[in-house]
């Protein structure tokens, strides 16, 4: 079991352009340096991250948010990922090559009246140690921090021959952390090992994955609210005694299924169903924020009268629109579907199959939109074929490649599935 770790430069700053030293003061990001930025959130675009760190400085912020726009992925600024303090030198212009090479050279600001070498190392070492207690094994990790920090890390937590590093890079031409350079590693049972030394994003080679996903997607059982025919979305009841029984048969149609991981809702009922699914399975599982029922606002535990009905058929027609109602639309749901998908994908190996335990609309959207229809019309489609669209209890069937998400089969009742 291993984390493994994406260490991110900010992009070139105006201190950075005009050769000012540049510790703790700080200037924002050059236009170059936000399109340094942009191509290392490219070529790490297919990397997944289950947690982020980053320095507080005002460079390090706007390029991590470059690194994370339209990822879901919480970010965690610490103290310790801050550039030492380079004393007098702080924003100078390098004008005593002498001072700064040996500062530089053995990271050792105290002669120039700022951060002593043991102090680096002792945060450096801290502040690892503080990403690998808020992280767990085989999360991958993105870190956003400086030049210097990128320096510390290779010497204090990988042990890295500095000496040795800085020469090659002079012999090669090639600088010791490039502005968004990107440098990779992971820690195993407590050894860290570089996987890929600093380099600008256009010299990065990622192994490119190619892998099929099999994917069991679970509906909860009947709850209280599903017998009362009451809105539920993210409000919670309990199962039925039906509802006990509905995932005992999906228990038993998918017992011979060798999952490699669970993904469940957070929703209760969906927790209560995958532990009855999952019996025999001793397999990791992941209750997920993003698998939720979709937020259906103040209409949530209205009982469905003529009037509610009426009401959310008009929302479901309307792109799914609960907005008026506090709630979520279609962008949203896509949104956390696409961030799930992106998680199963990279935590999974070809051939993997994995098990999802989610709600009704959630799967509803996704197969309606993998069937390029609506809602509506993915209740028609289903209709004609003298089908439910989706059943308490019920499997669906989907593949995961490069490509995106693929549709085997609609849901179908776990009786049914029990049959096949």
């Amino acid at each position: 079991m291993s984390r493994l770790f994406y260490f991110v430069r900010h992009g070139q700053t105006y201190f950075n352009l005009r050769l000012q030293l540049q510790g703790r003061c700080d200037s924002p990001l050059t236009p170059l340096g936000i399109q340094q930025a942009e191509k290392s959130a490219k070529v790490l675009s297919g990397q997944f991250f289950d947690r982020a760190f980053a320095s507080p400085a005002g460079r390090v912020r706007e390029t991590a948010d470059i690194l994370l726009k339209n990822r879901q992925v919480e970010l965690t600024y610490l103290e310790d990922l801050q550039e030492p303090d380079f004393g007098v030198m702080e924003g100078c212009y390098v004008q005593d090559q002498e001072l700064v090479q040996k500062c530089f050279g053995h990271l050792d600001f105290k002669e120039a009246e700022g951060e002593g070498k043991d102090s680096l190392r002792f945060r450096t070492e801290k502040v690892f140690q503080d990403i690998l207690s808020q992280t767990k094994e085989n999360d991958r990790i993105l870190i956003v921090s400086h030049g210097i920090m990128s320096m510390a890390f290779m010497s204090y937590v990988l042990k890295m021959d500095m000496r040795a590093y800085r020469q090659a890079c002079l012999d090669e031409g090639r600088a010791f952390m490039p502005n968004a350079g990107i440098l990779i590693f992971k820690e195993e049972m407590g050894k860290v090992s570089l996987i890929q030394k600093p380099c600008e994003a256009k010299d990065l080679c990622l192994p490119k994955k190619d892998k099929t996903i099999d994917i069991f997607y679970v509906r909860h059982g009947q709850t209280i609210f599903n017998l009362r025919h009451q809105v539920q979305g993210r409000s919670d009841a309990p199962l039925t005694e039906l509802g006990i029984q509905q995932a005992n048969q999906a228990q038993k149609a998918l017992r011979n299924k060798v999952f490699s991981k669970a993904y469940v809702s957070y929703a209760k009922r969906a927790i209560d169903t995958a532990k009855i699914v999952l019996e025999g399975h001793d397999i990791p599982i992941s209750i997920e924020k993003n698998l939720q029922e979709m937020n259906f606002g103040d209409l949530e535990g209205r009982l469905i009268d003529e009037a509610i009905l009426k009401e959310l058929y008009a929302c479901h027609q309307n792109q799914e629109n609960f907005l008026s109602h506090q709630g979520e639309n279609l962008g949203a749901v896509k949104t956390r579907w696409q961030s799930l998908l992106e998680k199963v994908y990279f935590e999974n190996q070809d051939g993997d199959q994995v098990l999802l335990v989610g709600h009704g609309t959630m799967y509803a959207i996704m197969a309606a939109y993998l069937l390029k229809l609506d809602r509506l019309g993915l209740e028609l489609y289903c209709k004609n074929q003298g089908q439910s669209y989706s059943y308490n209890g019920g499997i669906a069937r989907f593949q995961l490649d490069k490509e995106g998400l693929h549709l085997v089969h609609l849901m179908q009742d776990p009786k049914t599935y029990l049959c096949e």
